[in-house]
């Protein structure tokens, strides 16, 4: 038996590789899709949980004492450059861990938000508009406002600030200039495209 190729099992590209006196070209692998974009990832405490007992209720506490050093400019997310309309706020972002105490077993802890589920995004953001009422008890004194655990600036006595949510879920709570949290927590649910106005005087109104 013969050892050499009939026309049968020779490829057509071969018979044509030799007609111009050329190598069979290899077969070439086909272009890689290109990789998706990074998603854009959005602070929410919504799961945050007790790391103790696994509950979700808290009292916060605030940022002072906190043992983490806060990361300038948010960049743990990627999106959160995004959240203030005022560009003149958005150098006093900061990420950095917020003390929490459990009201179910007391423990104290400290905890950096979570990045949001798909499901809780938004398609399109929700508009913020923070009031601080005239009070004439630290009206000299910039108090810091913090949106799921981000802080998104600061607000002066009479002030305003603007800012964006684009997560459903939300959590809004003030301290003084020292980071001690005042007494409650704003929370709600954001809609796409929404608007929400907040009165604040030293506590939620």
């Amino acid at each position: 038996m013969s050892n050499e190729k009939t026309m049968d099992n020779e490829s057509t590209m071969e018979l044509m590789a030799r007609a111009a006196g050329q190598e069979a070209p290899e077969a070439q692998a086909a272009p890689a899709a290109p990789a998706p974009k990074d998603k854009p990832q959005y602070p929410s405490v919504a799961l945050l949980t007790c790391p103790n007992c696994g509950q979700k209720q808290f009292k916060i506490i605030g940022t002072k004492g906190s043992l983490g050093k806060a990361i300038v400019g948010a960049g743990m997310f990627g999106a959160v450059g995004n959240m203030v309309m005022d560009s003149r706020s958005k150098e006093n972002f900061e990420l950095l861990p917020v003390k929490y105490q459990c009201l179910s077993c007391k423990n104290k802890f400290e905890a950096l938000p979570l990045v949001a589920e798909d499901e809780e995004v938004l398609d399109t953001p929700c508009t913020i508009v923070f009031h601080r009422l005239g009070s004439p008890v630290g009206m000299a004194v910039s108090q810091q406002v913090f949106l799921n655990g981000v802080k998104i600036g600061s607000v002066k006595n009479k002030a305003d600030l603007e800012f964006q949510t684009h997560t459903k879920q939300n959590t809004i709570f003030v301290t003084d200039q020292y980071g001690v949290a005042f007494p409650g927590e704003y929370t709600f649910t954001a809609e796409n495209g929404g608007f929400v106005e907040i009165n604040y005087k030293r506590k939620f109104l």
